[in-house]
């Protein structure tokens, strides 16, 4: 009876942590304090020693010179809890297109990296990506998706007291990486729609200047 009532206040916990992340999320309005929200949470309730975040780059700075065939890239928006050593190893953008990143992709469950096949990292793009991601400790990888959208990709070191994460850690993260990416999404999609509108003005702005000059 003691222990199913240590399991039950185990679980009402994750979910009271769960509802303070979002209720977060929810008033949060700038890109770097929701990523700010949504590890700190982490690290909170985990006990995680670094998160590591990559997030994908949707804004076009140049939409005339953007080739519609490069492959989005995830670039490194978010460290905590490594040291500067291992920080500046970490100046890699991940491609949407390489091995890895199309893995998880397909496998948007929590993922032990001991457990991600072997086959995965065979190019030398991969190799180097599993070398960094030893480097820094990494014990969890997981995504951020909507829908068959890759949001970004987030790496947890070890925890502080060296244990294992556990099957309920691993069903923490699964549950408020899927309730949490549609607050990503919906900054993503804003600020996309926002740096075009400017674009289509000052664009609006130069005709209207040239045919005034005419």
């Amino acid at each position: 009876v003691s222990e199913l009532a240590n399991t039950d206040q185990s679980n009402q916990d994750y979910h009271s942590s769960l509802f303070n992340i979002l209720k977060d999320l929810n008033k949060t309005t700038k890109k770097e304090r929701l990523w700010d929200t949504f590890c700190e949470g982490i690290i909170d309730k985990l006990g995680a020693q670094s998160i590591v975040v990559f997030s994908k780059d949707e804004i076009i700075e140049n939409k005339e010179t953007h080739d519609k065939n490069d492959s989005p890239f995830f670039n490194l928006c978010w460290t905590s809890g490594l040291s500067q050593e291992r920080n500046s190893i970490l100046n890699i953008n991940l491609a949407e297109q390489n091995n890895l990143s199309k893995y998880l992709k397909t496998h948007k469950q929590i993922q032990k990296i001991k457990d991600i096949p072997k086959s995965i990292f065979i190019e030398t793009e991969e190799k180097n990506i599993l070398a960094i991601l030893k480097k820094i400790e990494t014990k969890l990888i997981f995504t951020l998706n909507y829908a068959n959208d890759l949001l970004a990709i987030i790496i947890i070191g070890p925890k502080f007291s060296n244990q294992q994460y556990t099957h309920q850690d691993l069903n923490f993260l699964q549950e408020l990486s899927d309730l949490a990416s549609i607050h990503f999404l919906y900054y993503i999609g804003n600020q996309t729609a926002n740096k075009l509108i400017s674009h289509s003005k000052t664009n609006e702005g130069k005709t209207k200047k040239e045919v005034s000059q005419k």
